[in-house]
């Protein structure tokens, strides 16, 4: 067997590079759970997703302060561009949440998650 290439990444990243088949079940599982756990939350569509994306925003804002420390300002353009790329996201799991509530956890994620072959 041979070693993985240095990916470059620090700590943690890097050995979860090393492993790509973990990271991916890893993944899988938070998504297919994530569903149920927002059915057992018992709360309305829209607080749902304020609730994740507000969990989300710290570390979220530590990777970008540290990203800019590293690398410097982002143009505005692409500040702009990831501005709306983070309200269509938050109007994915808006909707996605609304479907929840319509069709049930599991179908709503096995929907959600294959929009792209669609």
């Amino acid at each position: 067997m041979t070693d993985a290439p240095d990916s470059g990444l620090p700590g943690p990243l890097a050995s979860i590079a090393a492993r790509p088949r973990l990271a991916a079940l890893l993944g899988a599982m938070c998504i297919a759970f994530s569903g149920i756990f927002y059915r057992w939350a018992e709360v309305s569509p829209s607080t749902g997703t304020v609730f994740r994306a507000l969990f989300g925003l710290p570390l979220l804002g530590l990777v970008a302060w540290l990203e800019h420390r590293r690398n410097g300002g982002l143009p505005t353009r692409t500040v702009r561009l990831a501005l709306l790329a983070g309200a269509f996201f938050a109007g994915d799991l808006l909707f996605w949440h609304h479907a929840i509530e319509y069709v049930g956890a599991g179908l709503a994620t096995v929907l959600g998650n294959l929009q792209v072959l669609v």
